[in-house]
């Protein structure tokens, strides 16, 4: 059997008594303990706001945070914690601009004509339009924020939007991670398209198809949720819907 605490016995009371190794122990833990008040005492504790910082990290998920404007002078990047598109001119590597968009933006995607650049923002569940037309008086300024909720239910029915394609200048593909669908927009959300697999995060449009790269991917391997319905592998493969 292991060490076993003996009792020392007095008149007026009874204590456990630890073996030598564990009151050892105790008085390294106590220590450690203390050296943590120490330093709660001397600065910041979690979660406590820090001047100048901004706010918490929540961790959301990137998919393409950089682009390319299509003559490559512009580089625009989601600068996450922030909450902004900064603009880095390509030549001199210089921040030219920054964009207040929407909380927590996790994608990029420029417009082919160079013209718009669309930015996801995961917390906010929306879109951000940037003008980034070269001649515009608005330029890298949010033209419109794209949304979508219930009136009723003061709901989102855009939740966690995630990564973008472009399928010429009209229209646009929006991963919504958490609902599993595809979001088709023309400035606005013209319809859904259902996904066989768990949060969808990566697109592209190539040839005339639209590219959805899961984080969880169906493969029958991955035990995802606690309800039946939201198990792997009970889904049939569609065919490619029509663009």
């Amino acid at each position: 059997m292991g060490s076993a605490a003996s009792l020392e016995c007095s008149a007026d009371a009874v204590r456990l008594r630890p073996p030598a190794h564990l009151a050892a122990f105790g008085a390294v833990a106590a220590e450690r303990q203390s050296d943590v008040e120490q330093a709660a005492d001397a600065g910041p504790r979690q979660n406590e706001a820090v001047a100048g910082v901004g706010y918490y990290n929540y961790e959301s998920p990137h998919s393409n945070p950089i682009a390319l404007l299509p003559d490559g002078s512009l580089v625009y990047v989601a600068n996450t914690p922030a909450d902004t598109v900064d603009v880095i001119d390509a030549a001199t590597g210089a921040i030219v601009a920054r964009v207040h968009v929407g909380i927590d933006p996790v994608a990029i995607a420029v417009r082919p004509d160079g013209k718009e650049v669309w930015v996801s923002n995961h917390v906010s569940d929306s879109v951000s339009v940037i003008d980034a037309a070269v001649d515009s008086r608005t330029r890298h300024q949010v033209l419109a924020t794209i949304q979508d909720l219930d009136a009723d239910t003061r709901s989102t029915r855009f939740d966690d939007p995630v990564g973008i394609a472009f399928a010429g200048n009209r229209k646009a593909y929006v991963a919504l991670s958490s609902s599993n669908r595809i979001a088709v927009l023309e400035r606005r959300i013209v319809r859904h398209l259902e996904i066989t697999a768990q949060d969808p995060r990566a697109l592209a449009v190539r040839n005339g198809r639209l590219y959805v790269v899961p984080f969880e991917s169906n493969n029958q391997t991955q035990l995802s949720g606690c309800w039946s319905e939201n198990i792997d592998g009970v889904c049939v493969p569609s065919t490619p819907a029509a663009m």
